[in-house]
């Protein structure tokens, strides 16, 4: 039996560049479907059952993450479950992971999101790939919901 080593070895160039962007492609699948489940075993607070006070801590404990890639999954899990756009930008290689973190989290702080807002799903996409500077003003781009004036401190 052949080694993947092997296999790979015994590849054309155009067959090697093929078969790498098809595990490209599947790894976006598996990595959005993983976000899904995180975000369920978040909401259930799952990690609680095996002793992890946080879905961090369970995340690098349990399923062995290292730390960078714990919290950013742990915060795309959640809010995928509010703007499941995140989930298709992922799937189709839009985004990458740290800057669609930093895009979610400036938008969870700016307010509640409008996730039917065909912007937000622009304003994710055009900025997950740029510099820190441009994700900060997209941030504050991104539609908030309205609040009452009780629910503000």
């Amino acid at each position: 039996m052949m080694n993947s080593r092997t296999v790979v070895e015994s590849l054309s160039s155009s067959d090697l560049l093929s078969a790498t962007r098809e595990l490209v492609h599947k790894s976006r699948g598996v990595e959005a479907e993983l976000l899904v489940h995180l975000g369920e075993i978040d909401e259930r607070k799952l990690y609680l059952d095996w002793a992890f006070s946080s879905m961090f801590a369970f995340c690098v404990g349990e399923l062995g993450f290292s730390e960078d890639a714990a919290y950013n999954r742990s915060q795309l899990a959640r809010a995928a479950r509010r703007l499941p756009v995140i989930l298709a930008a992922v799937r189709s290689g839009q985004v990458h992971l740290t800057g669609l973190r930093l895009l979610a989290r400036g938008a969870q702080a700016s307010g509640p999101p409008q996730p039917q807002s065909p912007s937000v799903t622009r304003i994710l996409v055009r900025h997950c790939h740029a510099g820190c500077a441009a994700r900060v003003v997209a941030c504050s781009r991104v539609p908030t919901a309205t609040r009452p004036a009780a629910a503000t401190r």
